[in-house]
Formats: structure tokens, sequence, C-alpha cells
């Protein structure tokens, strides 16, 4: 389809089913005027002047409805139209806000996402399928669109994750860590808000999907990636920043295990392990201070497991992503009739 701009097609999202457009109608608001959107969320009046309703088309895209708003510009379900007028299924589509940075540098890092992302195969990282720029200037990108609920809302309103629910939404995670590590990737940010929760399809349980690789490390670019090659900018969240994190943002495929290993404190405690109130005090916890013991009302196998993972020192800890669902999955073997 000719709409005025350029993009490059990384894979076309699946053929649409007959049920695709009504399932997805959960994840978007069918919103086709300013007051639908204000009246369900806080938007300022620049994203208002600019933001795109159901049916409006945007590059090879028709607009089903608005996701969310963000700094970098807003997210919309929308569906690829074919030449010939088919449909594909409903897709996250980011479009990027024409002030958020210089046009060439905002294309760049949409290619590097989308070429880090194709190098991965797992149903368990996000799926990436175009980017490219419209006939207007505006930088987008076509993800897959997912239904349901990030790790981090899941956090929030459980406070505390029962301790099978949490090995086994970590040995996924796991699974799609050790995908992303053998594709030569370090994910340098895995967080609650990074880890997405949907429904399996084929089974009705849950199924994790890692999102964000935005400032990934890629073996394949380290030359070429301003965030490896800048000494004195710390790459990552603090709350999850393994403690050679904070010193190199050259770091290997351990430091996503220690990320991982907070989480799995956090979900299973109810609170972080290095929360210190601002980024260089919890930095520093990370980096010198002891783990804080877990409850002892939990299971103390669990415990060193998550232990082991928040070692400080990168030899110390489980060496890759592989041993860690391998302990996680023997301790669910284990307790199974507990």
């Amino acid at each position: 389809m000719d709409f005025g701009g350029t993009s490059k097609l990384i894979e076309l999202p699946p053929a649409a089913l007959g049920l695709d457009r009504e399932r997805a109608k959960t994840s978007f608001l069918e919103a086709s005027s300013a007051q639908d959107l204000t009246d369900a969320f806080q938007l300022s009046a620049d994203v208002l002047d600019r933001v795109l309703y159901k049916g409006d088309t945007f590059g090879p895209y028709r607009i089903l409805g608005f996701i969310a708003a963000g700094g970098m510009g807003e997210i919309y379900a929308a569906e690829r139209i074919s030449e010939d007028g088919s449909r594909r299924q409903p897709v996250a589509l980011k479009v990027v806000k024409p002030t958020a940075t210089d046009k060439a540098a905002t294309m760049a890092q949409l290619e590097r996402e989308a070429e880090l992302c194709k190098a991965i195969h797992s149903r368990h990282v996000v799926r990436i399928y175009e980017y490219g720029v419209d006939r207007g200037g505006r930088c987008f990108m076509a993800m897959e669109l997912l239904e349901g609920e990030e790790l981090f809302e899941r956090m929030r309103a459980r406070k505390v994750i029962p301790l099978r629910e949490l090995a086994e939404l970590g040995v996924q995670i796991l699974r799609g860590l050790y995908t992303i590590h053998r594709a030569g990737v370090v994910h340098r940010d895995i967080k609650p808000e990074n880890i997405f929760i949907v429904r399996d399809p084929a089974t009705g349980n849950d199924l994790v999907k890692i999102l964000d690789f935005g400032i990934s490390r890629w073996k394949k670019d380290d030359k070429q990636d301003p965030l490896t090659n800048d000494p004195n900018q710390i790459i990552g969240t603090p709350q999850y920043l393994a403690p050679e994190q904070a010193r190199t943002p050259k770091v290997d495929w351990r430091a996503d295990i220690y990320s991982m290993g907070v989480i799995l404190y956090e979900c299973a405690t109810g609170s972080s392990p290095f929360e210190r109130g601002n980024a260089y005090a919890t930095m520093h916890a990370h980096q010198k201070d002891p783990v804080p013991p877990m409850p002892s009302t939990l299971d103390p196998e669990f415990c060193e497991i998550v232990y082991r993972a928040l070692a400080k020192k990168p030899s110390e800890r489980w060496q890759n992503a592989d041993e860690l669902r391998a302990a996680l999955d023997d301790w669910l073997e284990s307790t199974a009739d507990d």
C-alpha cells in the first residue's frame, strides 16, 4: 500500500481471525472524539491536538482505538490493511511525537530495536512487525498487541505473590531470557514493568512476554552503540540494577540474572531488597549492603535460589538463565505435593 512514507516490514502480523478484533477490544478505547479521551485519560492539550481516532489511517494502518500516551508519544490499537483490502490481526502501533528527538536518531533507535527483536525467536519475547515514518514525518513502530497486565500491576494488587505462582512465572521469564542471551543480547532493564502477563490461548494459563529492548546491549553493534560506549552513563533502573551495571554499561547476561533475583525477592516478600529512597543510595546498597534475610515463613530452598541470584560478584551467581530456570523447575517438582 502506498501511504506516502517509508517503512521496513520485519514480518507480517498473523492473519486476522473472526474473533481477533472483538477479543482485542478489551485492551483499547474506541475513541472517536476528544471528549471520549478526556473522559477516560488525563491528556495534555498537545496530545489532544495530534491524537488519532478510530477510523483514521496512519501509514499502512487503520486506527482501531487508543491505548496510552507516554513520554515518547502515543500507542494505538491498529490493523494493517493490505493492497487487496485484507486485514491482519490487530497490533500495537507506537507513534513517536514530532518533538521527541531528532528524526534520524529516532529511526535509528527503532531500527535497532526491531532488528534486535528479529534476531530473538521466543514466544516469551514481544514481536515487532514494522517500523518507519509516515508522510507527515512521524516515526512509528508496529508490534504485538498484548492483552493482560504487567507483572508490576499484579505485584501492586497482590503485594505478595505465592511462591509456586512466582516460580512458574519465573521459569517462563528465564526461558525468554535464555533465548535473548543466546542471541547475543543483554536486556539491561529487566524489571516488573517490562514483564507482561497474557493468557495463553492454547492452555488458558499465564504466558509471559518480555518487553522493551530500548537500552539492551547487543554484541552485534557494540562498537556503534553509544549507550555501551559512554562509561559515564548509568544504564538501567536503580531498583533492579546489578552492582557491576552501576559501574559500566558493558555488562554480560549475569546482570539480567541479578535483576531477576531482585524481582523474585520483591514478589516473594512484598518489599525491595535495596530500595533506599534515591537512586544513588539504592545503587550503593546493591553494591555494598548484604541481602536482607527473607521471612522465615518462606521455603528456605526457594530463598537460597534467590540469594544466589543476588550475589554481588557475577561469578558467584547462577551463570546463565537456564541454570536458574532449572533450579526453579527442580524446586517446583520437589514441592509439588506440599
